[in-house]
């Protein structure tokens, strides 16, 4: 895995046939293609679990098997973990860059052609 972040791309193929749709003869004007994540996105995101474990030397403490501790009040260090996770949590979201494609046409001919950015706050 690579180790920055996650990126894939668009199939670009639907804004393709769509902007195709007005490279005609005589079309004169603008055609805009919106876009955005859906939360059904989410849902497709890989959670991959990695670990490392160390002890101190001279030290032989077993440790709490994780799936003990799941249906029981959560402990003080687990509610260290939420709320450093919920501090984060904007941070972890997919966000689309280009919310708005627009292709400009005379006479069937592209003549310009924009890429719309979406601001994004971290």
């Amino acid at each position: 895995m690579h180790p920055t972040a996650s990126e894939i791309q668009v199939p670009v193929e639907r804004i393709e046939k769509e902007f195709c749709r007005y490279a005609v003869p005589g079309f004169s004007g603008s055609r805009t293609v919106h876009l955005r994540v859906r939360q059904e996105a989410a849902l497709a995101v890989e959670f991959i679990s990695e670990g490392l474990e160390a002890q101190r030397i001279g030290e032989r403490q077993a440790c709490i098997s994780p799936s003990l501790l799941e249906n029981s009040e959560p402990t003080e260090r687990q509610l260290k973990v939420k709320a450093t996770i919920a501090r984060n949590r904007n941070r972890m979201s997919l966000v689309m860059k280009i919310t708005k494609v627009t292709a400009h046409y005379i006479d069937g001919h592209i003549n310009r052609f924009d890429l719309n950015d979406c601001p994004v706050e971290l």
